[in-house]
């Protein structure tokens, strides 16, 4: 993120959460794997503003199979380009300093 040019801090007001998960493989020849990042940003609640929370504001997520002998190289693409996808999205609504995201 910091090479994106969004500040990481130890007093977020963002958590960006990242998920790979993977499936035994099937007959040591295939493997399911799935890929998440998520953006969780302070929320407050329409029916009383006094309460805050983290809620969701940023999501995409992948599935794939891949030959064993190809992990983790499809899961790490996967997960490059959905990090990808969120530093542009990131970039489009954000043309102001970054928020601080852990």
């Amino acid at each position: 993120m910091e090479r994106a040019g969004i500040r990481i801090s130890p007093s977020p007001t963002a958590h960006l959460f990242v998920s790979v998960a993977a499936v035994e493989a099937l007959d040591g020849l295939l493997c399911g794997f799935a890929v998440s990042v998520g953006l969780q940003q302070i929320v407050r609640l329409a029916r009383d503003p006094d309460i805050t929370t983290f809620g969701p504001t940023w999501h995409k997520a992948g599935l794939g199979i891949a030959g064993t002998s190809s992990l983790p190289e499809f899961p790490q693409h996967m997960l490059t380009a959905l990090v990808d996808h969120f530093i542009a999205a990131y970039r489009v609504q954000n043309t102001e300093p970054s928020p601080d995201i852990r």
